[in-house]
């Protein structure tokens, strides 16, 4: 758990960096669409999740949520940060989607039982003060036999990996984890 040397919790601080950042990683999800990143990820994910409704958690300017909404997914796009959210909704506006917005705490979710049929979420969980809480809450809200997507990248890795060394764009290291039974401790 991350706390400050109060002992408070660090999210207001998460939120207030995210609200700030959320012009800058908006054109960076922009130049993602542009570069046909959702021709990688939407065949993938209609592979394994055909239908149904998905929370995107931690959904920042709506990348995931507005690929998922397109392709006929009832998706529910989650943040902490509010620019985030309006960033997720002027992108769903301007592509011709419909997400539901919601703000809240990934690790407390403000949604009942067996509610989605998947969950993701995409470069998140590093941010997250409690993962362990968060990733109960994740499965606490899945339907039986849904779906937990974790998408994460280990930006970093091209520091300290000879395979990855070369990269110029870290975020290219991006892997992909799927994650589908898992009972936390």
């Amino acid at each position: 758990m991350i706390r400050s040397e109060n002992n408070q919790s660090v999210l207001p601080q998460i939120t207030r960096y995210w609200d700030q950042r959320a012009q800058g990683y908006a054109l960076q999800v922009d130049d993602e669409f542009k570069e046909s990143l959702q021709d990688v990820y939407l065949p993938w994910f209609e592979s394994v999740v055909p239908e149904g409704s998905v929370l995107d958690v931690g959904c920042g300017p709506g990348f995931f949520s507005v690929l998922l909404a397109k392709a006929g997914f009832a998706v529910t796009a989650f943040d902490a940060s509010a620019e985030m959210l309006k960033k997720a909704r002027e992108r769903a506006n301007v592509m011709g989607a419909y997400i539901d917005a919601v703000l809240g705490d990934a690790q407390i979710l403000p949604f009942a039982d067996n509610t989605f049929d998947c969950v993701c979420s995409r470069n998140l969980v590093w941010n997250l003060e409690m993962p362990q809480t968060a990733y109960r809450e994740w499965l606490r809200v899945l339907k039986p036999g849904g779906l937990l997507l974790i998408f994460d990248g280990n930006h970093y890795r091209y520091l300290f990996d000879d395979v990855t060394r070369g990269y110029t764009k870290p975020g290219k290291s991006e892997a992909i984890i799927r994650c589908s039974e898992w009972t936390p401790a």
